[in-house]
Order: C-alpha cells, then structure tokens, then sequence
C-alpha cells in the first residue's frame, strides 16, 4: 500500500492559501483510507494548530497525523537521556519537550535551538554560555531562510550557525534532511493499519535540499513538485528521476493514483 508524507509550506500551502489541487488530493488519499502524514521543519506550532489551519484550507489533516521538526526533537532528547533542555524558541516547542517528561531550564544539560520571532540576545547569550559550559548543542532544524511575504527571513539554521560560530561546536540537528521523523512517520501510517515497506513510502516536497535528501537519506521515494521555491534543475541535480518532478499536485496525482 502506497503512503505518503507531505511537506507543508510550499507543498499543500503557500502562505495562507492551499496549492492548487492540494485539498481535492488530500480529499481523494482520505477516501480511499490511503495512509498519509504531514511532515514540517516548522518547529513553532503545535500539532492541532497546525491541523486546524489546513481545515480552514479544506485539507483534511487530524491532528495526530502532522509531525513536527519540534516534535520529533522532544522526543529525540528524551530518548537520548537527556533530563533538562534550555529552549530557544516558541510556548508550542517547549510544552512539547515538556510532554516528554523534559525539564525545560535556565540551567540544564541540553540547548534546543528552534524559531520565534521573539527570540533575544539574551535567550542565545544564554544558550552560548550553556554549551560553552558543556551543555549538548540540539537544533530543530537546518533552514537558514524560509519564503514569506514574497521574500526569504531568516529561520532556525541561521539562528543555529549563531551559536555554532559562537561556541565552536555542532548542533546535532533532527528535521528533514535527517532520518529522525521518518519513525514519526511510520508510527502515523502503523496507526491508519499500513506497516509500509521503503518502496511504499513517498515524501512529496517542493525542496531538494530538505525534502527529497530526507526522502533519499531514508531510503523512501522522493516526489519533487515544483509548486514552492523548488526548481526542475534543482530537482534534476538532486537525483530526483524526471518522472517524480511534478509541476504540481494534479501531476502527482495522475501519476501516482490513477496507474
């Protein structure tokens, strides 16, 4: 059985509107009981934000089916041993590592670098000091920039490269294009009845360097559409076979769905 895993900024969204044919898509996948996840680098919202914010698009996305680069952090950290994480970043990614049984402190054993904009020198002094002391350096995701407003700001790799430069060590870094949610994935289509060979799963995105890495890194299919910042010749010189780039999701669909 086919399953699948989609991005969301750029895939199923842009900006506060759906991509064309992204709800007919997910409609027609929840029809049919095909198993499916939404899989963000987006570490700032919780998962029912999220979920209510695609219903609002018309895309039907439960709650329990989007994944986090957040998430998939708490849950890393707690399963590492980690005890206590100092976070930089938003309420939603903080109740999550405390959802995990993680102490959330201003003295703890862990740095975890997400996004917010009301992130301040003094939450990064504080971080600094923390793995200049020996705390373990932890960072959501690698996006320097993301697209918004028609322009590119500045996200979690950017605030993460801060604190590298700054205290001369490596985050360890857990969303796409690292393996780490693709076990948040297979939970997801485990609990929608599918326990999905490699070959089964594909992960729609429209970005090679994050979404179609993480789908070759995890040994998946990667399905490029070209509806967010992705081009053709990005796609091309990722590895991604012409008959996975899609120009949008109605392609994917024909392709995927109606063979």
């Amino acid at each position: 059985m086919k399953c699948f895993c989609f991005d969301l900024d750029g895939t199923l969204y842009r900006g506060d509107e759906p991509a064309e044919y992204a709800a007919e898509l997910v409609s027609l996948l929840q029809k049919r009981n095909i198993p499916y996840a939404a899989v963000t680098n987006c570490p700032m919202r919780a998962p029912e934000e999220t979920a209510a914010r695609l219903e609002k698009m018309g895309i039907p996305m439960p709650a329990e089916r989007v994944i986090s680069s957040g998430m998939t952090a708490a849950r890393v950290l707690a399963e590492r041993g980690e005890k206590s994480v100092y976070v930089v970043g938003s309420p939603a990614l903080k109740k999550e590592c405390e959802s995990r049984g993680l102490l959330v402190s201003q003295s703890a054993s862990a740095v975890l670098i997400g996004f917010d904009k009301g992130i301040t020198y003094e939450d990064m002094d504080t971080a600094c000091r923390l793995a200049m002391d020996g705390a373990r350096l932890y960072c959501t995701n690698t996006d320097p920039v993301i697209p918004q407003g028609g322009r590119l700001i500045p996200h979690t790799g950017a605030i993460a490269a801060f604190a590298e430069y700054a205290v001369k060590k490596r985050c360890i870094y857990i969303g796409k294009p690292e393996k780490y949610m693709m076990q948040d994935c297979m939970r997801i289509f485990a609990a929608q009845g599918a326990h999905a060979e490699k070959s089964e799963i594909y992960v729609v995105g429209d970005r090679a360097d994050t979404d179609m890495a993480f789908a070759r890194n995890c040994g998946v299919n990667g399905c490029m559409v070209l509806t967010g910042t992705g081009t053709r010749k990005e796609a091309i010189d990722a590895g991604i076979p012409q008959e996975y780039i899609f120009q949008n999701l109605a392609r994917l669909k024909e392709r995927l769905l109606e063979n």
